[in-house]
């Protein structure tokens, strides 16, 4: 799977599907931070805090997505030494889709 973007416009890019690279159709559904073992969430029902276990010494940012040809996943920024780490992990599509800034 790979992170891309594509140039829309002068001033504005476009976020592909890591699944299939449709450019058009890419619906973000949730932010969340953890930060040591809290993970706050943001959705378009609201936010959430759980606890999770932190596979690393810093931060992990997650942007869940669906696609519209099925796909669905997150796209993760992990952060060490000045670097910033994407990764990207499918997930099953959910049942009911609601775009974060739906609400």
């Amino acid at each position: 799977m790979k992170v891309d973007f594509v140039k829309h416009s002068l001033d504005e890019t476009l976020l592909k599907c890591p699944q299939c690279g449709f450019e058009h159709g890419m619906h973000i559904v949730s932010v969340s931070v953890l930060r040591g073992s809290d993970k706050t969430t943001v959705t378009s029902k609201g936010t959430s805090v759980t606890q999770e276990k932190n596979p690393t010494r810093g931060v992990i940012v997650f942007l869940g997505y669906h696609c519209e040809d099925g796909h669905a996943g997150e796209i993760f920024f992990k952060f060490h030494k000045g670097s910033v780490y994407v990764e990207h992990k499918s997930l099953p599509p959910p049942k009911d889709i609601d775009d974060i800034w739906r609400s």
